[in-house]
Formats: structure tokens, sequence, C-alpha cells
């Protein structure tokens, strides 16, 4: 046993499978003397539906991980790259990409008994777009052992007007964007202010990097709090399950003691006719007796008087020489 076999295989069960499988495997491990992994098993976290969903979608759907990969990379490189008709037409297929994902998500759900509201499918869906903004959310995502959601993040939709970038046509380069007509004394301090403006209006390496660590940090403090919600919750699951389990002890203990009294009232009313019917066996035995001495006690009368009326007979002289 180890750590990533056992995590695959319980984020491929349901939230509502999680907890007890996870409790049970690191039973299992402490039981065969791996404490440490038991206590790794144990903290794991139990992954929220709209994780689960987007779990469920890569483990069901491996072909498609590969292309939303590689189309997050392309529109990472358009961005750098400031190329606004790849970023229109990548933008138009994220769109596309991820809105199919996460209707595929939503059946794949259903079918398996989970189905997702509008908040958990906007998740699945912002899940979706970190890991096309985001190769360390790529990785996460592809890994198939989300437990809670990426936090929202991605590329803004990009119009035609948002970058304007003259397109080229065939056999010509890409025609320059009209410039103001300078006086000749001022046409150096007019192209210096006019890239000075472009360099401006362009978004810096330092600024996609600060906006990333804000990113992060918000999702730090997202995840922190929903975290400490699911440990809560966690803990009062297993609260209530211990509960339960006492309940369903006890229970059981008063089914057998009420069977057991049922089945003692039973012999007992037997007992009872039982011993009714001995008394009244042991009242008429005495009547019985009772009437047996009475033939006994005529018998011996009787006998006593044949046996005079006997002697009578014998001696009728009355006993005289």
């Amino acid at each position: 046993m180890d750590l990533d076999t056992v995590a695959d295989e319980l984020y491929a069960l349901t939230p509502g499978e999680f907890t007890a499988a996870r409790n049970a495997r690191a039973a299992e491990a402490v039981r065969a003397g791996d404490r440490p992994l038991g206590e790794r098993i144990r903290a794991l976290p139990k992954p929220t539906l709209a994780a689960w969903a987007s779990n469920l979608l890569v483990r069901t759907r491996p072909d498609e991980t590969g292309p939303l990969l590689e189309l997050g990379e392309a529109l990472r490189n358009a961005y750098l790259n400031v190329d606004a008709a790849q970023l229109r037409t990548l933008s138009a297929r994220q769109r596309q990409v991820t809105a199919a994902l996460a209707r595929e998500a939503r059946q794949l759900a259903a079918s398996a008994g989970q189905p997702l509201g509008n908040q958990a499918l906007q998740e699945v869906q912002d899940t979706l777009h970190a890991a096309l903004a985001d190769p360390d959310a790529a990785r996460e995502w592809a890994s198939g052992r989300l437990s809670r959601p990426l936090g929202a993040a991605g590329f803004p939709a990009v119009s035609p007007s948002a970058v304007t970038r003259p397109r080229a046509t065939a056999g010509h380069a890409p025609e320059a964007a009209p410039a103001p007509v300078a006086e000749p004394g001022r046409k150096r301090a007019t192209n210096t202010t006019t890239t000075t403006t472009k360099a401006a209006s362009a978004p810096t390496d330092l600024d996609r990097a600060r906006a990333r660590r804000e990113r992060r940090a918000r999702a730090d403090r997202v995840g922190k709090a929903l975290r400490e919600a699911e440990e809560a919750h966690e803990a009062a699951e297993e609260s209530r399950s211990g509960r339960q389990e006492r309940l369903d002890r006890t229970t059981a203990h008063q089914e057998r003691a009420a069977r057991r009294a049922a089945d003692l009232a039973t012999r007992l009313a037997a007992a009872q006719d039982e011993l009714r019917d001995a008394e009244t066996a042991v009242r008429e035995a005495r009547t019985d007796l009772k009437a047996a001495d009475r033939a006994v006690r005529e018998a011996e009368t009787r006998l006593r008087r044949a046996r005079r009326q006997a002697e009578a007979e014998e001696d009728p002289d009355g006993g005289d020489a």
C-alpha cells in the first residue's frame, strides 16, 4: 500500500463514499504497522462535489486532457506575444471547449447519481479556466485528485477591438497602424511619446506576475477557509457517525433483549399453564387419595365384621364346654 495508490482509489469515489473509505484505508495502514502512512491517508481532504466532478471528467475522458493542456499552452504563448489574431481564435476555442467539457462533467455526474447544481457547474468551468491559464493548475487538474475546485482564473475574452494589430495580406507584410503626422522638428519626440504610450498600455511581465500572485493569494485564502469548513464538516460527520454507530448498537441490544423477553414471556406462560395443570392434577390426586382412604377404611370395617361373623360361625356356643 502506498499513498499515491490509495489517493487514486479514494478520489475516484463519490464525496459521500470518501470519508468512510479513507478512514478504513488509514486504519488498514496502521494495522499493517505503517502509522505515518495511515496519518497521511487520514489527512487527505474530502473532495467537494465540483472537485469530484472535475476528477470524474479527467478519469472518464483522459483523451480530452491533452488537447485542453495544449490549448492552455497556446493561449499563454499568445498572451505573452500579444498576438491579437491568435488570441481571438484561441479565446473562441477556449469558450467552446470549457463549456462543452463542463456540460460533459455535468452529464457524467448525473449518470453517477450526483447531479450538479448551477454553482457546482460554474466551479467546474472555473477549474477548467484555471487549468488553461496556469500550468501548475493544469497539472493539478490533470492528476484527477482535486479536493476543491481551482480558483476562478483564466484569460479574459478578447474582442476584435481589444488588441488592434493589422492583419497581413498574402505576399505583404502587415500594414503599420496610421500614425499622426508630425512636424519635422518634432518627429523624434512624437515617436518617443508613441513608443512610451504603447509600452505603458501593454501589460508587463511584472504586472502579469503581480496579478498571478494576487490570484494565488485569493485562492489560498478561499482554499484555507474551504479546508477549515471541510475539516469541521468531516469532524461533525465523524461525530455523527460515532453516535449513529452507538445508536445502532444500543438498538440492536434492545431488540435482542426484547426477543429474549418475549421468549421468556412465552416460556413463562407455558410454565404457568403447566403449573396450573399440575396443581389440578395434584388436587384430583388428593381427592382420589381421600376416596381411596375411605374405601380402605370401609374395607377394613367390612373385614372386621366378616372376621367376627366367621368366628361366631366357628363357635356357635359362644365358647361354652
